[in-house]
């Protein structure tokens, strides 16, 4: 009787020191990133000639973020998060005064997670994206696109509640159409996002 009640005791404890891997990255977190952006642009049909053309930029930007992490399993997390961008996305330049950016930029994704240790996380991301893309010069006009992401990151504790966190993602949006008669082109926005940043778990 006495070795059954030790053992039950050992399994709850080892469980317990699992758990507490997932456990420790449960709860509210928030964070500010810099971003490295690499975007481009597919432009099909410019000026009523059906010809492609593929632009591209580089940005380096900030981000805000916020969400919740949820303990799952012993090892398994889901975190649910809110990303915006601060400032412009560069996607590239018409010749001239024209130049193609993004604004406003956020997302919301999901993130499963597996925690190596309890100072440890790495994860995947499934993410919907939204930006507003602006073409300038001469006129300018803008249009809502949206589009999913897909990457991976990795969260180290550096205490209790600070982290760093890095990640890489690739977004593909829908295209849309801008302009109007000859002078209208579709445009497909993309963009491969790698980001370093601290965050703090609450």
């Amino acid at each position: 009787m006495k070795k059954n009640l030790l053992l039950a005791a050992l399994g709850l404890a080892v469980s317990g020191a699992a758990f507490a891997d997932a456990k420790s990255f449960e709860g509210y977190n928030a964070g500010l990133n810099a971003k490295m952006v690499n975007s481009s642009v597919e432009l099909t049909g410019a000026f009523g000639n059906g010809e492609r053309i593929d632009l591209g930029r580089d940005s380096t930007l900030a981000s805000i973020q916020g969400g919740y992490t949820f303990a799952v399993s012993p090892k398994a997390t889901l975190g649910i998060q809110a990303n915006y961008t601060l400032g412009d996305t560069k996607f590239g330049g018409l010749g001239g005064d024209g130049e193609i950016k993004g604004k406003d930029a956020f997302a919301v994704s999901f993130e499963p997670g597996y925690a190596v240790s309890k100072d440890a996380l790495v994860y995947g991301i499934l993410s919907y994206n939204r930006i507003k893309g602006e073409v300038t010069g001469g006129a300018t006009e803008s249009k809502n696109f949206s589009g999913v992401g897909f990457g991976a990151g990795t969260r180290i504790k550096l205490d209790k509640n600070f982290y760093v966190q890095v990640e890489a993602t690739s977004v593909r949006y829908s295209d849309k159409a801008i302009g109007e008669g000859e002078g209208s082109a579709n445009f497909k926005p993309n963009s491969t996002v790698g980001s370093i940043g601290i965050g703090y778990k609450f």
